[in-house]
């Protein structure tokens, strides 16, 4: 049997960092450009970072995208 319990997120001891990778081919039903935007909202954690591996038709939007957000969290 599958239990439902709510999950939540401590963050004062989170102090090692996480990376996030994607490595795959930059095309939109990948869902590159969606990774970027949620990078915004983790862009005020130190701790995690994401890399963006790959090239395709998405790359260019990608790192466009990336850089209008001023995202220092992702390469």
């Amino acid at each position: 049997t599958i239990s439902a319990t709510t999950a939540t997120a401590d963050n004062s001891t989170a102090t090692s960092p996480c990376l996030v990778i994607y490595y795959g081919t930059f095309i939109p039903n990948h869902g590159v450009l969606t990774i970027v935007e949620a990078a915004r909202y983790l862009a005020s954690e130190p701790t995690i970072q994401l890399v963006l591996i790959g090239q395709g038709p998405d790359r260019a939007a990608a790192e466009a995208l990336a850089q209008r957000y001023n995202l220092p969290n992702i390469t």
